[in-house]
């Protein structure tokens, strides 16, 4: 569950600045009206899976985080959460950390995929998820950001590499080496006042902010 900063003031700092997989054809080998079947049947797995999942996991596991509750409400710009996760699912997480509140959007696998549900056959609308490309786009003219005053943190590479061919400001967290496309590596999220203290410089005004 990543966020995106809007309006962070980037100019008074300098930055340092497809996979492919292989699988057997076997629908292929089945008549066509057979084939759409079992796609089909695989998308209303895919989908009661990930609700079934979702709906068991132990989220009293996760404790409030104070720290994490006071670095978000000090700062000023717009947050929004990036997830390729349920609504409910993302919600709970945010409420059982007691951050519900610090963030202004949720953009989930709801947002990238919209009509999944209305669907009438396997193939009419694809699943959408972080890091295709179709769904960065989705995510960010649901956003309205300005990509070039935009930070997007995620803690996934590929999602990182996603973002910065997007044209936005990329941070990696949880890692300690920085990868290609990352502009800033943060170990700890905790720590991303040191990291990128522009966040604040930002928000208290400056030169081309929105």
């Amino acid at each position: 569950m990543i966020f995106l900063l809007r309006d962070v003031d980037f100019q008074r700092t300098k930055l340092r600045v497809s996979e492919s997989s292989s699988s057997r054809p076997t629908a292929a080998l089945l008549p066509v009206c057979e084939a759409k079947k079992k796609l089909k049947s695989v998308l209303q797995l895919f989908l009661f899976t990930n609700s079934f999942v979702h709906g068991r996991i132990p989220y009293d596991l996760i404790k409030p985080d104070s720290q994490l509750l006071n670095l978000l409400r000090s700062i000023t710009q717009r947050k929004i959460i990036f997830t390729n996760s349920y609504r409910n699912h993302a919600i709970m997480v945010l409420k059982r950390l007691g951050i519900e509140d610090c963030f202004d959007q949720i953009i989930c696998f709801e947002t990238m995929n919209p009509n999944l549900s209305k669907s009438t056959s396997p193939d009419e609308f694809p699943v959408l998820l972080k890091p295709s490309m179709d769904a960065m786009k989705i995510a960010l003219r649901v956003a309205d950001v300005d990509l070039r005053r935009t930070l997007f943190l995620d803690d996934n590479v590929r999602n990182v590499a996603a973002g910065k061919a997007m044209g936005l400001r990329t941070a990696l967290v949880g890692k300690a080496v920085k990868s290609r496309e990352a502009d800033y590596v943060v170990e700890h999220i905790h720590n991303l006042a040191q990291v990128i203290p522009e966040i604040w410089v930002g928000g208290t005004g400056g030169g081309d902010q929105e």
